[in-house]
Formats: C-alpha cells, structure tokens, sequence
C-alpha cells in the first residue's frame, strides 16, 4: 500500500506533466514551439570589414504550425534573416546572422528577438557580441566634429590615429578637393604607428551643416581605406535648435521637449514672448548656458510641455519664439511639432518602392 504522502507527490508529478502540454506520443509539446540551437552567438575578436556572419538552427518541436510573425534587431548594424517562416511539426531550418563590422563599433553587444506564435514563448531573443579591433583607433573622438560655430569661424581640432598592427603602417590622406570647407592635414608622430589627423575651417561656411569624408589610404589590404568625418554647422548670430520637433507613439503620456535659442555671448538677447496653438502648454525657461567645446555660441533653453501621442492634434502645432535680437532677421522663429509614427513611415516607404 502507498503512504498517503508518497501518493500526493505522484498525484502531483501526474497533473505537472498533463499540464506541461509534453505529447509523449509523438515526443512533441502541445502546440507550435520554438527551439534555436543556441541563443548566444560570441564572435570573437576580429578586425573592421572582416566578415562576419553565422547560421543558427530553428525547429519547430511542437505538434501544430510555428509561424514565424516578425525578426527585429536592436540595430541597423545587424541583419537576421530566416530562410522560412512557416515550419511545420518536427521541421528545421537555418537563420542568417550578419553584423556589419565596418560600423566603428569596439565592444558589441546587440540582439535579434524572433516573435512567433509560440504560445509559450512568444518572444525569444538571441544575443550576438565580440570585439572588433579597428586597424588604427581613432582618439580621443571617432570623427572631427567642430560644432556649432560661427560662418568667419577658423576653428581648428585633431585627433590621433594609433595603429593596433603589429607591423608598421603608413597611412596617407587622399587629396581633397578644392571646393570643401576645411583644410584637413596628416602628420606622423610616431612613425609607423601614431598619426594626428588635423582639420581647420576655410570660412566663410555656409548656414547649416558642412561635411567632408577625410579618406586615410591605409597601406593595409583588410581595409585599405578608412574615413573620418568632419563637420561644423554653422549659425547665424541669433538661432533657434532644434528647427523641428515631433511627437511620437512610445510618448504615453504628456512629456516635455527643450529648444534652445543660441547667441554670441558678448550679445546676450532675451526671449520676449513665446506663443503655441497647444491648449495647456507651458514654457519654462531654464538656466542659462556657455559656449562649449562644441559651441561657439551661449544658449538659452525653453522648456514646452506637449501632449501625449494620442492626445496630439494629428495637423500639428506650432511654436512661435520672439526675441529682442538687434537684428529684425532674428525677431522671430517658427518651430514646428510634428505628429510622427516611424513605423508607419517605413511601411509607406516599403510599399512606394513596390512596383506597380
């Protein structure tokens, strides 16, 4: 005769497995099920633009239809590609991993989430990660990002360029044309593996964004080029960032947007009216800034209160900005708020470039 403890453990054990959904019949779970042959993919160390790509079972273990409803990845670096999106019961097939190592990334750590109809588990998520040694680091900044600066601005910056070779490298700089904003010059200090990229503004620039790619001919045949971008934007004496805002789904509830009127210090203005066709929206002012590193100019920034997505008016709004600036140029700024759905935009995108 069984005691009476051991007979609950067994009953228990009994309700574990009808409920686990196992079909011992056929060695499948109830239902579509998921299962990748690993979720951790480590790639090692390589170096930039060497390959690198890596193939991972999917099977269906389960005894009805897995579909496979979407792959996303957390970022454009990385590409994950099923080769079938229906698999029936006790089906496998493989998914192409990608990351695109050219992407000045040292340290990676990204991740490919599949959304099935699995009930179990909807969502699984596969990590990829490794190092990716570039043939010369780019110190202490990646590019040469001159700021926010004035259009007769001489402003000139430079970083260094370290060779991670064990062999000597001589890099040289492709010739420029005559038409760019900024002079850029190599120089060797140490040679065959230290180098100091040095870019200058030629004014006058013109308003807005300037940019130039910096091609550096490595010498180097698993990446004979590299580039480094420099770029300025510059600025009217009196200016208004961002020129546009916009308001988005994952924006839940009412959230706060900042724009910032810059100006040259020596020139101090004051915002004289603030006017926006937003019920409910207030502005708050908030202490006062100075000229950076990447800033020429000081600023001012305004703090405006706008509505949840939801609550959002779906033609938009506008925020209109006075200042007493000595210039009747610089009296008045209009910034736009947009309702924007990303998502939505890339499926309108999608479907203008299919044909018919």
């Amino acid at each position: 005769m069984v005691p009476k403890r051991r007979w609950t453990s067994l009953v228990a054990v009994g309700v574990l497995l009808a409920t686990s959904g196992f079909n011992e019949a056929w060695g499948q779970t109830a239902g579509p099920r998921l299962q990748m042959s690993t979720r951790d993919w480590d790639f090692g160390q390589i170096w930039t633009g060497d390959p690198c790509t890596t193939e991972v079972e999917l099977k269906n273990i389960g005894d009805a239809t897995l579909k496979i409803l979407n792959v996303r990845t957390s970022c454009g670096c990385a590409v994950a590609e099923p080769g079938k999106r229906v698999l029936a019961p006790g089906e496998s097939d493989s998914m192409t991993v990608t990351y695109d190592s050219k992407k000045n990334v040292k340290v990676v750590k990204q991740y490919v989430t599949i959304t099935t109809n699995d009930a179990v588990e909807p969502e699984i998520r596969f990590q990829m990660h490794g190092e990716v040694w570039n043939v010369f680091d780019a110190l202490p900044h990646p590019a040469l990002a001159l700021g926010k600066v004035q259009p007769n601005s001489q402003k000139s910056k430079s970083i260094d360029l370290i060779s991670n070779l064990k062999e000597k490298a001589y890099p040289k700089l492709r010739p420029l044309g005559s038409d760019v904003p900024f002079e850029v010059e190599l120089e060797e200090v140490e040679p065959g593996k230290k180098y100091r990229l040095k870019a200058r503004i030629k004014p006058p620039l013109k308003l807005g964004n300037n940019h130039v790619k910096a091609v550096i001919e490595t010498g180097v045949e698993r990446l004979p080029t590299m580039s480094i971008g420099v770029s300025a934007r510059a600025m009217d004496r009196v200016s208004v960032w961002p020129e546009k805002l916009r308001v988005v789904p994952s924006q839940k509830k009412r959230g706060t947007r900042t724009i910032r009127i810059y100006y040259l210090e020596g020139e101090p203005i004051e915002v004289t009216e603030i006017l926006c066709d937003l019920p409910n929206t207030t502005v708050q002012k908030l202490a006062r800034q100075k000229p950076t590193e990447l800033s020429e100019f000081a600023a001012l920034p305004l703090r405006i209160s706008v509505p949840a997505y939801l609550d959002f008016p779906d033609a938009g709004a506008l925020v209109e900005i006075h200042t007493n600036a000595s210039d009747p140029r610089l009296r008045k700024f209009v910034v736009p708020i947009d309702k924007v759905d990303p998502q939505e935009q890339k499926r309108k995108a999608q479907q203008s470039k299919k044909p018919g």
